[in-house]
């Protein structure tokens, strides 16, 4: 051929000059080439037509040129290269013939190498060949290649079948001329170079020095532009495209977008393009296991190995994208499992326990989520141990009929899992023809070819392409922009036999240096865009790391301040300088602030009339209260408590979200005993031990020794009488769950002995004292008020006609308790506030010393009064606490009082309105409800 330069491109002019003679073949690295120059050689070639069959891809063009000379073998299935693999891994279990690779110790559980095993397969020959060549004296980690090169030998034998890799063929003239353009950027051309070299049918059309500048000649290098990090290189990036399109007119569909870490970057690409308004194309195609659809049978697999744990059964039933047909049963059973801590099941004295059908038998109304249950675990199980894949096939149909109603399946979805079934059947054709291969477990083979098996969905959208890097190297377009084009991303460096160690490599390949093709692919890309627009961009700080510009690049780094404005720039300044009339409208009103403001404008009603909307809205918010508050039959009063007072408190907006119209965070999480069970039955106990010494008029008391064996007796059976009465029915009736149950009862010794010790320091700490009342309610109607007050009291003591109220805590005692110590817009803790209030209005007994009982350290935290103080002192004599009288304290009880009574009428004029000082933006941004509340959000980093 004629020497060209460098800003010529090979393809076209070897296209022009060849295309009219038609047996001239053209062969591309990529089918995706292949067609788009077929298309452009219609334009430029000085032809009409041409016929596509000219025009092959690499891959196709060695199955029809370069065969076997076997003609009575035929080339090896893929799957049956996974297939040989399983079974010698199945067979290194017991003679453990591997001894290096994979460890003797971890032979029987080596499956996770199967894939590894099938991908060196193919390169075992060449391998064969440099190591026989080589004359190395086989060590361990050889004599295992050699032993897997053996008996894949046998194995290709046995079955009349040949490995393409294995065996150099000729090429096999049919009388046409193919030129092949640029096989050097391809990973397998060495194989085939020596061949394709020595045929005259063949002509090789590469990259010439005048296409490969040395690093050292800078200014023949294309230039990337550099940024601070990727979130700015994408805009960027989608600016320029809109600036080719609006300025030079190129259409979206000749503009390729080239990505070298799809994974990584496919999202945000997405997203970047979609904001600004860019049609676009993902053609990335991914595993089709990585999807929710392809994820099925994975899922599947994991609820039976796992015995169906609650994780695994809530992962498959909430996975959104299959068409379940009963979401109520699914919802109800998720919802039982969290309720009833259905964790996993268990083998307990050589017995098998499930968790499910335990809970069920305390759940007589939970027939529907147990049927369900039982229903879905015989269909699983059955799929999961089918032997075959035909009955893996058949037990699928029978499971999908039970589980899914097909006529609502999202388009998206049945296709991927009529993908998934096509490849079941491809399998199910090999064990036919096949048949003495049997597999261990035939579902696990799916799943394994599942996510070997690639899959991109049809789209008739048309716009910018976005692709995996080198894909569209050698494909013409207007624009070719490549992202993330840094040192590492865009680095092509092809190692044969990369499954041995550097240092086995290099011994036998002589020290050869590895084919680099990067600048290769530099090149081909930027001949390929015919516009003159190929864009380079790179950045510092990329989504997985630091990344410096490739090498064969030069460096153009590009400041913030330099880049390019855009219609969001326009809006912001204008939203944030609307007063000034000289800041001009922006040019477009973007789609994502004009939906916004057409859903907040559908939702406003400015009517004041009775029958608007919002007068409609305020009486079901104060209808909802009466409900939520209990009002008294025929009386007009809220029942009002500390607790409610201190979330109101907190945040107005986070009670009314929370408590009132009873939205919570969605815990899909299954715990073994939840704290509050445990609470309830510490409480449960002392209430019983409590509770039976005032009914036999017994004094709290110990001695040195500890309790005394009345004292023990009385205690046991408060701990026997808790137990029962705490674990008699499912958590979700104020019992605990089977599983909370068991481990109660098997902690039972444990238990008690927390229980000794705790009530032993108690009756320490207040020795001789009467009980006056236990886990006792108080309700109270406040005077002039139109509420009533209620609370429950955990212990109420007395001594010296002194009265103590105690409260159990287990865990940390609230850290603000007196008005004094409060902050700006800060309340105390009007717990025992409330206590002393409702014992003075119902009992007329005036309270002198209140105190928090910690269930952790076993010790009192004094509240107000001198004798608590006092027993606290000498619990810790060296204290410097401040002793809070009655006196002292009232000036918290009147808060108390105040805060009440604003409660209530903030209630009644619907003022849920918050406190700029307690909800600011740290305060806001860490709350579960910040999107429902939308009092926070970013504008402009700040």
């Amino acid at each position: 051929m004629e020497k060209l330069n460098s800003n010529t491109n090979l393809i076209e002019e070897t296209l022009k000059a060849n295309i009219k003679k038609m047996d001239n073949r053209f062969v591309f690295p990529t089918q995706m080439a292949a067609d788009l120059w077929a298309d452009r050689a219609t334009l430029t070639c000085g032809v009409s037509a041409v016929a596509m069959e000219r025009f092959l891809a690499w891959d196709d063009f060695k199955g029809s040129s370069i065969k076997s000379k076997q003609k009575e073998k035929k080339s090896i299935p893929s799957v049956m290269r996974t297939i040989f693999s399983t079974l010698l891994l199945e067979e290194n279990k017991n003679e453990k013939f591997i001894k290096k690779i994979i460890g003797q110790n971890f032979a029987s559980e080596a499956s996770g190498f199967t894939n590894w095993i099938t991908s060196i397969l193919p390169s075992l020959s060449l391998w064969k060949k440099h190591f026989d060549q080589s004359n190395i004296e086989a060590d361990d980690e050889d004599k295992d290649y050699i032993e897997i090169y053996n008996r894949y030998s046998a194995f290709l034998d046995e079955n009349n079948f040949f490995d393409p890799s294995w065996e150099t063929p000729p090429f096999q003239s049919d009388g046409n001329h193919y030129f092949v353009f640029f096989p050097e950027i391809l990973s397998d051309y060495s194989e085939y170079k020596e061949i394709l070299e020595s045929t005259e049918d063949v002509t090789i059309v590469s990259l010439s020095k005048n296409f490969l500048p040395s690093i050292e000649e800078t200014e023949k290098l294309p230039v990337a532009d550099f940024f601070a990090d990727a979130r700015i290189e994408l805009k960027n990036v989608a600016l320029k495209i809109r600036k080719l399109h609006e300025e030079k007119n190129i259409p979206f569909e000749e503009i390729a977008i080239s990505v070298p870490d799809m994974e990584t970057y496919g999202r945000y690409i997405e997203r970047e393009l979609e904001l600004f308004r860019i049609p676009h194309v993902i053609r990335f195609a991914r595993p089709l296991d990585s999807t929710g659809a392809g994820n099925l049978f994975s899922q599947i697999l994991n609820c039976v190995n796992s015995n169906f744990t609650f994780d695994s059964l809530r992962d498959l039933l909430l996975n959104l994208e299959l068409p379940w047909k009963d979401k109520e049963s699914i919802n109800q059973l998720v919802e039982f499992g969290k309720e009833n801590n259905c964790i996993c099941s268990y083998k307990h004295d050589g017995k098998e326990i499930d968790v499910w059908e335990e809970s069920f038998k305390t759940a007589s109304d939970e027939f529907r989520a147990a049927e369900f249950y039982r229903s879905l675990k015989k269909h699983l199980t059955a799929l999961a141990k089918a032997t075959t894949f035909a009955k893996l096939r058949e037990q699928y149909f029978k499971f999908r009929n039970f589980a899914f109603n097909m006529e609502e399946c999202p388009p998206s979805t049945d296709r991927i899992i009529s993908r998934c079934i096509s490849e079941l059947s491809a399998l199910i054709d090999i064990e036919s023809e096949y048949p003495k291969y049997k597999l261990p477990s035939p579902l696990s083979f799916f799943i394994e070819q599942l996510s070997a098996t690639k899959y991109l969905e049809q789209t008739e959208n048309r716009g910018v392409h976005v692709l995996p890097y080198k894909t569209a190297a050698c494909a013409p377009f207007a624009s070719h922009i490549i992202l993330d084009a840094s040192q590492n991303s865009l680095s092509v460096i092809y190692k044969p036999l990369s499954f041995l160690r550097e240092d086995k490599r290099k011994q036998l390949f002589k020290n050869k240096e590895d084919p680099n093709v990067t600048q290769n692919f530099i090149s081909l890309y930027n001949m390929n865009s015919f516009a003159g627009e190929n864009i380079w961009t790179a950045s510092k700080k990329t989504f997985s790391g630091y990344a410096q510009v490739c090498s064969y690049l030069n460096e153009n780094e590009i400041k913030e301040e330099n880049l390019n404005s855009s219609f969001y720039d326009e809006e912001k300044i204008w939203l944030k300088e609307s007063s000034n009339e000289a800041i001009p409208k922006p040019s477009v009103l973007t789609d994502i602030s004009k939906k916004g403001f057409d859903f907040w404008k559908d939702c406003q009603n400015f009517l004041d009339d009775e029958n608007s909307e919002n007068s409609i809205h305020n009486s079901s918010i104060k209808n909802k209260i009466k409900e939520k508050f209990k009002f008294p039959e025929n009386e007009n009063k809220m029942k009002i408590s500390s607790t409610s007072l201190k979330k109101f408190y907190q945040c107005p907006r986070l009670w009314l979200e929370n408590y009132l119209a009873e939205l919570d965070e969605p815990i899909n999480e299954a715990t073994l005993i939840d704290n509050f069970a445990e609470g309830n039955l510490n409480h449960k106990i002392l209430e019983n031990y409590f509770g039976e010494l005032k009914k036999q008029k017994l004094s709290i008391h110990t001695t040195e020794n500890g309790l005394e064996e009345n004292y023990l007796e009385i205690l046991s059976k408060a701990i026997d009488d808790a137990i029962k009465t705490e674990t008699k029915t499912p958590v979700n009736k104020n019992g605990n769950s089977f599983i909370a149950t068991e481990i109660i009862n098997s902690t039972k010794e444990n238990l008690i002995k927390e229980m000794i010790c705790t009530v032993e320091n108690f009756s320490k700490q207040f020795e001789g004292f009467a009980v006056l009342y236990t886990e006792e309610n108080f309700e109270c109607e406040v005077e002039n008020k139109n509420y009533v007050l209620t609370g429950k009291v955990d212990l109420i003591l007395s001594q010296d006609e002194e009265v103590f109220i105690i409260d159990y805590k287990k865990f940390k005692t609230p850290e603000v308790l007196y008005l004094d110590q409060c902050e700006e817009n800060e309340i105390p803790d009007f717990q025992m506030p409330a206590y002393i209030y409702l014992l003075e209005k119902t009992k007329n007994i005036k309270a002198e010393n209140c105190a928090f009982f910690s269930l952790g350290t076993n010790e009192i935290v004094p509240v107000v009064g001198e004798k608590v103080f006092e027993i606290y002192k000498k619990l810790h004599p060296k204290t410097k606490n401040a002793i809070y009288t009655m006196n002292e304290f009232e000036p918290t009880m009147k808060e108390f009082q105040n805060k009440a009574n604003e409660f209530y009428e903030r209630l009644q004029d619907l003022d849920f309105s918050v406190d700029e000082k307690n909800q600011d933006f740290e305060t806001c941004n860490k709350c579960a409800f910040r999107a429902f509340c939308r009092r926070v959000f970013n504008v402009s980093g700040k």
